[in-house]
């Protein structure tokens, strides 16, 4: 069994219900078997959450935040939601290449292979800064081929682009 945990601020509301997707540090190789997951409010408030439908798959889990105190109402504070997932393994990466600063909220991303392969594999991506910035990313539009692979990056937790110089990683099958 593979355990991962971790903690993340999510931001204001305007309504009382708003959903979220986190990616996982490290995916697993299959979707896990419980993902638990909180969200305490700053104690100065007196705010309560629910947290709801959690979707968990191999690189991370949607759900869905509820303020359950007052129903109609949204929340002008940063709750924290802390999460446990629980799975049969890890995936380990087989390679990463840093993709370095982008000025933009999507950056377009070629990875070469070290060596040309037999056939186009399947392709999982992930992309993770440095934990001090604290900044969010999501892999979309693989295109593989037998000697690597494209993708878009996007930051998800903010609309423009980012100074550090986070790392890609992946996993190759079939």
């Amino acid at each position: 069994m593979a355990t991962q945990e971790g903690s993340q601020l999510l931001s204001s509301s305007e309504t009382n219900t708003k959903e979220w997707r986190l990616e996982f540090p490290i995916p697993f190789k299959l979707a896990p078997t419980s993902v638990q997951a909180k969200v305490l409010g700053n104690p100065r408030y007196q705010d309560k959450f629910q947290v709801q439908s959690v979707v968990p798959d191999e690189q991370g889990f949607g759900f869905v935040v509820k303020r359950t105190d007052i129903p109609t109402s949204g929340w002008g504070q940063s709750p924290t939601l802390t999460w446990v997932a629980v799975g049969d393994e890890q995936a380990a990466p087989t390679g990463s290449q840093s993709i370095g600063s982008s000025e933009f909220e999507n950056l377009q991303v070629r990875v070469n292979f070290m060596n040309s392969l037999e056939n186009v594999p399947k392709v999982y991506a992930w992309v993770r800064g440095l934990f001090q910035y604290q900044e969010t990313f999501n892999v979309f539009g693989i295109k593989a081929d037998v000697n690597g692979f494209s993708c878009t990056v996007k930051r998800t937790d903010k609309s423009h682009g980012w100074a550090q110089n986070p790392t890609i990683y992946y996993n190759l099958s079939g």
